[in-house]
């Protein structure tokens, strides 16, 4: 005699359509409000939100810090492309020496 042991089940969470509405609604508001807030905002887990954004294949953006552009710039970009060129010619040039 045996038993046969239950596996437990991965039970879906029932979302209705009203709420992923509303939480999509709310990202198209602002792309930049993280998923936790939603998940506070509309009363759901943050694992809920993010397999109901991953469904519908959006994601809030992320903001993120980036240097800015100085007038001199576009220059020093060049002359590093020109300086990166050269070498790499002088390079073809000595390796077909030897």
């Amino acid at each position: 005699m045996g038993h046969v042991r239950k596996v437990p089940s991965k039970r879906q969470a029932v979302v209705d359509d009203d709420t992923k509405l509303n939480l999509l609604l709310a990202l198209e508001e602002n792309p930049i409000t993280p998923a936790r807030q939603l998940a506070r905002d509309s009363n759901l887990n943050h694992k809920t939100v993010l397999k109901i954004l991953k469904y519908e294949k959006k994601r809030p953006y992320k903001m993120q810090a980036v240097q800015e552009l100085l007038e001199d710039d576009p220059d020093r970009r060049d002359h590093f492309s020109l300086m990166t060129l050269l070498m790499e010619q002088d390079t073809c040039v000595y390796s077909s020496t030897n």
